[in-house]
């Protein structure tokens, strides 16, 4: 049995940690990114109000979010995907939640600011182990 000191610096469960992370965030931004690009009318006119009302934002916000969040998901360009969620966070932050404080409840800036940090802690640490990226640095150091 493995002692609580070898499990917390074992690579492995770090990998593994670093893979939940990567397949929670890519669930929440593929999630999101589907909703504008199957809506996208609702969008812009959400988007329209906000001041962004411009197609293209539209459809960066939207196919960004997406394809982000499968490439976080599958580990693959990881750092680069990790770096445009983080400014699609940063910008939904400064122009919709914001101004409306903390709290999640009353639509503040609280869960879009967790979803930039992990980003952030992602594109730091980059995909892991367990991750597309991993698996193609194998095949090209053997």
């Amino acid at each position: 049995m493995k002692t609580l000191s070898r499990i917390d610096s074992s690579s492995d469960l770090k990998d593994v940690a670093l893979l939940l992370l990567r397949l929670m965030l890519a669930a929440v931004f593929i999630y999101h990114g589907w909703a504008k690009i199957t809506n996208i009318e609702g969008t812009l006119g959400f988007f329209s109000q906000i001041g962004l009302g411009n197609i293209v934002l539209v459809y960066l916000a939207g196919y960004g979010e997406f394809i982000g969040g499968i490439l976080i998901g599958l580990g693959l360009f990881t750092r680069y995907a990790a770096f445009l969620l983080m400014i699609i966070s940063a910008v939904a932050i400064a122009t919709v939640h914001l101004s409306k404080g903390f709290g999640l409840m009353g639509g503040g800036y609280e869960y879009v600011l967790t979803l930039l940090v992990v980003s952030a802690a992602i594109g730091l640490m980059g995909a892991g182990m367990y991750s597309l990226e991993a698996k193609m640095q194998k095949k090209h150091s053997v």
